[in-house]
């Protein structure tokens, strides 16, 4: 009976201390920009999110930091467990992020069709600009996207994504495809959500 119960104590203290080492993620990844420059992220994402029982946590708050390719600042992102990263870009010697909702956030971000967001490094912050600049574009997403299901390969890969892994959310797969901007006319808000949200308008 003592030894059963060492057992499943011990069973007990394994899944706790898994469960304790998957509550973060730390690595690098290289991005290759569209003009073929490397940058190299530091990334870090928690996992604290909702979850149910049993289940493991889902993502929660993250952040990632490069030195600006253009000048060598360090830039730094506080992501929020609604946004999901897409692509690092750079535009006259700023950096943007593509951005798309995720876990739900879609309606903080008032339901965006497409659904993406961009944001600009100016004057030492992010600022949300216009989907529209990148009209006439086809953007390859260079970023990991999903870290919880790049998890495995992130781990295997001695926590270092080079840019050929980086954006995927697994080395077997095929090269991720172009989100194609060439004909982006408009961006609407709030008519995908259900029931339409009208709060922010």
């Amino acid at each position: 009976m003592t030894r059963v119960f060492s057992s499943a104590l011990g069973g007990l203290l394994l899944l706790a201390l898994t469960a304790c080492s998957e509550r973060s993620l730390e690595w690098t990844e290289d991005v290759k920009l569209p003009d073929g420059r490397i940058v190299r992220l530091t990334r870090y994402q928690e996992f604290r999110g909702v979850h149910e029982v049993g289940q493991r946590p889902t993502p929660s708050d993250y952040r990632l930091e490069f030195n600006n390719p253009d000048g060598g600042e360090r830039v730094r992102w506080n992501g929020r467990r609604d946004l999901g990263t897409v692509a690092l870009l750079m535009d006259e010697g700023a950096p943007e992020l593509l951005m798309t909702p995720w876990l739900g956030g879609l309606r903080p971000w008032r339901c965006p069709d497409p659904p993406y967001l961009l944001f600009r490094y100016e004057a030492g912050q992010w600022k949300q600009i216009p989907l529209m600049t990148l009209r006439g574009q086809k953007i390859r997403p260079n970023m990991t996207n999903s870290p919880r299901d790049a998890g495995n390969d992130i781990r295997s890969h001695g926590n270092h994504l080079d840019w050929q892994l980086a954006g995927h959310v697994s080395d077997a797969l095929e090269p991720i495809a172009y989100i194609d901007f060439m004909n982006l006319t408009t961006q609407t808000f709030d008519a995908r959500c259900q029931p339409p949200s009208t709060h922010w308008k």
